[in-house]
């Protein structure tokens, strides 16, 4: 367990589990594997005295990696810093063991992230953009059923529930009536208030009034 290529492979893989568990739901099984690879891989290198400087370089590629998970499109530039802080802590923990299957362990792990990341990035984007099932956010593009409107602003009634509703449609022409009875489809909502437009999909929406 203090074999460079052990130490090596522990923390890579560690680290990989742990983006996992940060990036899609896995109930704590990713996280808690690879905090416990991590932790082994610390222990490994505790007891072997090999120089653990370049492993920072698969700290600093973890964190980058992370905060790309959260971007929509991920920056090639710094998605390519991230693979070479990977690839190269490895190979300078290789280097300086003098080991060269460690050398090795380090590109391979290189090229399985560069094939695995982008579609872990994938499930995570498939994840976060994925509509609301509760609170507000679910109602979006839901049809409501006026009760009572004034200028503006009035009530509608959603799911059997009255809410407070603004017009928020910014379509060129003048402001369309708005009566009692009439669907309208709700478009966003800010705070507690929801903001509905026209039921014609092909209206000509813009950003919500606030």
């Amino acid at each position: 367990m203090s074999t460079p290529l052990w130490i090596l492979v522990a923390v890579t893989c560690g680290s990989m589990f742990l983006l996992v568990e940060l990036a899609l739901p896995t109930l704590g099984i990713a996280g808690i594997t690879g905090t416990v690879l991590v932790g082994l891989g610390l222990y490994g290198l505790a007891h072997s005295g090999e120089n653990w400087l370049p492993l920072l370089g698969i700290a600093l590629a973890t964190a980058l990696a992370a905060l790309l998970l959260t971007s929509s499109t991920p920056n090639p530039l710094w998605l390519g810093i991230a693979l070479a802080a990977l690839v190269g802590g490895g190979v300078g923990f290789g280097l300086l063991a003098g080991d060269n299957a460690t050398v090795v362990g380090a590109f391979v792990s290189g090229g399985l992230a560069a094939v695995g990341y982008p579609h872990l990035h994938a499930a995570t984007r498939r994840l976060v953009d994925r509509p609301d099932v509760v609170g507000l956010g679910s109602y979006l593009g839901r049809t409501a059923t006026v009760t009572d409107w004034s200028g503006v602003r009035g009530t509608v009634v959603l799911d059997g529930t009255r809410w407070n509703a603004r017009w928020f449609d910014r379509a060129v022409g003048p402001f369309p009536p708005v009566s009692p009875g009439q669907e309208v489809t709700v478009r966003d909502h800010d705070g507690l208030e929801l903001l509905v437009g026209p039921t014609d999909t092909a209206a000509v929406m813009q950003e919500p009034h606030r």
